[in-house]
C-alpha cells in the first residue's frame, strides 16, 4: 500500500468517515464537506478549519454573457443618469471598462464607447476622450451608421476645441455640418450646430451663435426624444446672452436648460445656482455675501469648469463688495487643476477688475492688457476696453430681433420636451 493511502487510511479512522471519502477531498472530487467532518478534519491535521477551504471562484464570476448583459444596462440612460446625479461619472467610466469584452455585438460596442466618449468629455479627460471616440467611430463605420460616424467625429473635432484650436474646430464642424447635411441626416445635423453654438460664443461671435441656437431650437422643437441636444442648445444660448448683456434673457434659457436636462451632476446645480445669481447681480439686483459663499465653495471642487464661468463667484464678491474674498478666490482659481485653456484670459479680466476697485491703475491695466492677449491669441474677441471696471466690454452686440427670436421659441421648445 502506497504511503499516502495509509496517511488517508489512518485519517479516515480518526474522523470516523471512509478512506473513500477522505480520499475524494483529497483529490477534489466534492466541492462541499459539511461543518462536522471539516471540525474533527482541521483538529485532526492541527489547523485551522478556515486554511482547509479552497474558495472555486468559477461560481461567483461572470460568465461572458453576465458581462454583455451589464455593459448594455450600465449604458442605458436611466442608469446612466443615476451616476450623473451622484456625480460618480469616474465610477461609472471605470465600471463600463470593466465588463466591456470584444466578442460583444457591435452595435453594443458603439453604444459603449459612445457613453465612455461621454463620460470624458464630462471630466475633460481629453486623451480619454480622443481614444474612446475613435473607437466609437471605428464601431460605427464598420455597422455603416452615418449618425454614430457624426457624433464621434463631432467629439474628435470638440478634443481641438478643449485644446484651444478654436479656428480649427469651427472648420471641422463647418465640415461636417456640410457632410451631414448633404447625406440628410436630419437628427445628426444638430450635433455640430449645437457646438458651433459653443465656439462661436467662445469667438466673441454673439450674433452667430444666436444664429445656430435659433437654427438648432427651431429644429428640434419638432424632433422627438432629444431633450439633451435641447438643453445643451439652451445652455450654450444662456452663456452668448450672457456675453451680450441680454441677462434676463440668459437667466431663461438656463432655466430652460435646467428642465431640458432633467438631471445634473452635483457640480452643475452649483453653476446653475451660480449663473443665476451672477445674472440677477449683473442685472442690478443687490447680491449678499451668504448668498455666495457656500457656492464658491461648492464650486472649486469641480472636476472641470466649463470655458468662462469660473470668474462668476469672484465677479460676485467683487460686486457685493467684498475684495479681500474676490483676492481669495483668484488666488485659488489661478492654479486649480479644473480650469481648462479658456478660463486664463477670464481670470485675468475679473483680476483686472479687482485691481481697479483696490484703486491700483497701473496694476489694473496690466491685468487687462493680460487678459485681452490671452483672448487674442486664443482666437476669442476682445471682450474688454479700456477700462478695467467695465463690467461689459466690446463684444459685439445682437440684434434685438435674434434675441426675440430665441425668447419666442422656447415655450414651444419647452412644451415638445418628454
Amino acid at each position: 500500500m502506497r504511503e499516502s493511502d495509509t496517511r488517508q487510511a489512518r485519517l479516515a479512522v480518526a474522523i470516523n468517515v471512509t478512506p473513500l471519502t477522505v480520499n475524494r477531498w483529497m483529490t477534489g472530487k466534492v466541492k462541499r464537506i459539511s461543518r462536522d467532518n471539516l471540525a474533527r478534519l482541521a483538529a485532526a491535521l492541527n489547523c485551522d478549519p478556515d486554511s482547509l477551504i479552497i474558495v472555486d471562484e468559477t461560481d461567483v464570476l461572470a460568465t461572458e454573457n453576465e458581462q454583455s448583459a451589464a455593459a448594455r444596462l450600465l449604458v442605458q440612460r436611466d442608469n446612466q443618469e443615476l451616476f450623473i446625479k451622484s456625480g460618480q461619472l469616474e465610477n461609472y467610466e471605470r465600471l463600463i471598462k470593466a465588463v466591456v469584452h470584444p466578442r460583444l455585438p457591435l452595435s453594443d460596442l458603439a453604444d459603449i464607447y459612445s457613453s465612455l466618449t461621454f463620460a470624458a468629455a464630462k471630466q475633460g479627460k481629453l486623451q480619454e476622450l480622443r481614444r474612446y471616440a475613435g473607437l466609437k467611430l471605428e464601431y460605427a463605420q464598420r455597422l455603416g451608421d452615418g449618425a454614430r460616424e457624426l457624433a464621434a467625429r463631432t467629439h474628435l473635432v470638440l478634443v481641438d476645441a478643449e485644446e484651444g484650436k478654436l479656428l480649427k474646430a469651427r472648420r471641422g464642424l463647418l465640415d461636417l455640418l456640410s457632410s451631414a447635411e448633404s447625406q440628410g441626416l436630419r437628427k445628426g445635423t444638430s450635433i455640430p450646430i449645437i457646438n458651433l453654438i459653443q465656439v462661436y460664443r467662445l469667438m466673441g461671435d454673439a450674433k452667430r451663435a444666436f444664429v445656430y441656437a435659433i437654427r438648432v431650437i427651431e429644429y428640434l422643437t419638432d424632433v422627438p426624444d432629444t431633450d439633451w441636444p435641447r438643453a445643451y442648445a439652451c445652455g450654450n444660448a444662456a452663456m452668448a446672452a450672457s456675453d451680450a448683456g441680454l441677462f434676463e434673457l440668459a437667466a431663461t434659457l438656463k432655466r430652460a436648460e435646467a428642465q431640458l436636462s432633467r438631471v445634473q451632476s452635483p457640480h452643475e446645480r452649483t453653476e446653475f445656482a451660480l449663473f443665476l445669481l451672477a445674472m440677477r447681480s449683473l442685472g442690478g439686483e443687490a447680491v449678499g455675501i451668504s448668498e455666495i459663499e457656500p457656492l464658491a465653495a461648492q464650486y472649486l471642487g469641480a472636476v472641470r469648469f466649463n470655458d468662462g464661468h469660473a470668474e462668476w463667484p469672484a465677479l460676485l464678491y467683487r460686486r457685493c463688495g467684498a475684495l479681500a474674498e474676490t483676492g481669495a478666490y483668484l488666488d485659488q482659481l489661478e492654479n486649480h487643476s479644473a480650469c481648462c485653456v479658456y478660463e486664463a484670459p477670464f481670470i485675468a479680466r475679473e483680476r483686472a477688475r479687482l485691481l481697479s476697485a483696490q484703486g491700483q491703475a497701473a496694476a489694473a491695466r496690466a491685468a487687462l492688457e493680460e487678459a485681452n492677449s490671452g483672448f487674442i491669441r486664443l482666437a476669442m474677441k476682445k471682450r474688454v476696453e479700456s477700462d478695467p471696471a467695465a463690467e461689459q466690454g466690446s463684444q459685439q452686440r445682437i440684434p434685438a430681433a435674434l434675441a426675440q427670436r430665441v425668447a419666442a421659441l422656447l415655450p414651444a421648445l419647452l412644451s415638445s420636451s418628454g
